[in-house]
């Protein structure tokens, strides 16, 4: 499975990025392997508008499974709930480890509506 996390950095101890469509990057977790790898998102983080929905699709482009994020806008959550990719909420402040830990906890809420 691939887990896209909105954050800068592919390191467990990066926090994530509090802004879905002006992130700079997307950080893939293969939980296969258990390696995590950077999608460069500069392109779609630099738009004057639509950057939520140019990154929601980027996600789907990777073939990611589920998306942890801080935020999510309505346009960007729609392109993802039409994909059938499953948003999940984070805290601002949580690391890509602590969001994974919480995850697999089955203790981070699953995004039933835009928060942003």
């Amino acid at each position: 499975m691939m887990v896209a996390f909105i954050a800068q950095k592919a390191s467990w101890d990066c926090e994530l990025e509090p802004r879905f469509g002006r992130t700079p990057a997307i950080v893939l977790l293969d939980t296969e392997r258990n390696s995590l790898a950077l999608h460069d998102n500069t392109r779609n983080a630099d738009l004057g508008h639509g950057a939520g929905i140019q990154t929601a699709q980027a996600i789907m482009e990777v073939g990611a499974s589920a998306v942890i994020t801080v935020s999510l806008g309505p346009k960007a959550f729609g392109i993802l709930q039409e994909a059938t990719i499953p948003a999940y909420y984070a805290t601002s402040g949580h690391t890509i480890k602590m969001a994974w830990d919480l995850f697999q906890a089955k203790q981070l809420p699953r995004a039933d509506a835009p928060n942003h």
